[in-house]
């Protein structure tokens, strides 16, 4: 039986990147392979779901990068040990045949005002050791943009880069259970039956996804819109700066979900998702919102919403 390793890590199932990764493994398993998955953050109810094997590396450091650096150091030496045929990288490791890219940081802190350096100082740092060392055989970019950052930035070979937009559970977003769910959802969080509902869905970052500009113009549609609903799912510590600047009719019109395990039903639940474009990625939030036909719509940053 061939062996494959997987390193990430964080895998908790509340993320794009945790999907894709579940998914591969159980793909990888059903063929007949063996699959470790190292991991240092795990939520083990999702792994035991996926009938999956889960090899956690403990590490120690002071700082986001030391703790990544610690991370893909010991993934490795591990893996050496082990004689895997493939070795399987989301960003996290140093050394892999096949790379999974979910983020391309440096164009996101270029594009994205006050994004900080956070980012660029810990997983910046690991990315450019992977692409300087040219320590994989192939990179799965989830786009055509993170493709072209990738030849322009690392000037990488463009043969060494294979373009794969996330794929879909068609069983779980579909515009069927859609119309069977909806009108039951709309009485679970007390949503008029006419009402209509407006929302934003992402696992976090609230800054990249643009909720500041969403809950800016969820106040100018709020003034101007009878019977409508606001809706934001997405775990944030500083929620409530957010929530501050808001006023009292919006507060009573919009509903904040950290998070929603079975998340389609959110989907379901809106006639309009905002999805704001400032990286024009095709993500899985795009791939779901358009197998369950909601309207989507783009709004740009007009001197209305920054009265």
């Amino acid at each position: 039986m061939k062996k494959v390793a997987i390193g990430v890590r964080t895998l908790k199932g509340k993320t794009g990147a945790s999907a894709i990764i579940l998914e591969t493994a159980s793909y990888l398993v059903q063929k007949g392979y063996q699959v470790d998955i190292y991991v240092n953050k795990l939520n083990q109810k999702l792994i035991d779901f996926y009938n999956l094997n889960a090899i956690k590396i403990n590490v120690f450091g002071f700082g986001d990068y030391s703790k990544r650096k610690a991370f893909a150091k010991k993934f490795h030496k591990l893996t050496q040990k082990q004689n895997y045929d493939l070795i399987i990288g989301h960003g996290d490791i140093f050394y892999q045949d096949i790379l999974f890219l979910h983020n391309t940081v440096f164009l996101a802190n270029k594009l994205i005002p006050n994004e900080g350096t956070k980012k660029i100082n810990s997983v910046g740092k690991i990315h450019d050791f992977i692409f300087q060392q040219g320590s994989f055989k192939k990179v799965i970019a989830n786009s055509n943009l993170m493709k072209n950052e990738l030849i322009n930035r690392y000037n990488l070979d463009e043969n060494k880069i294979q373009v794969i937009y996330p794929g879909i559970d068609l069983k779980r977003f579909n515009i069927k259970n859609r119309n069977l769910r909806r009108d039951q959802l709309k009485q679970q969080f007390n949503i008029n039956k006419n009402d209509i509902v407006i929302g934003l869905i992402t696992s976090g970052n609230f800054k990249k996804r643009g909720v500041e500009i969403f809950l800016k113009a969820c106040d100018v549609l709020n003034e101007k819109i009878e019977n409508v609903k606001f809706v934001l799912v997405g775990k944030e510590k500083n929620i409530n700066n957010y929530f501050k600047k808001l006023n009292s009719n919006l507060i009573e019109n919009l509903i904040y979900i950290p998070s929603y395990e079975k998340i389609e039903e959110i989907f379901y639940l809106l006639d309009f998702l905002f999805y704001q474009l400032i990286l024009k990625n095709l993500d899985l939030l795009q791939m779901r919102q358009l197998r369950v036909e909601l309207f989507q719509f783009y709004l740009k940053i007009s001197v209305q919403l920054k009265r």
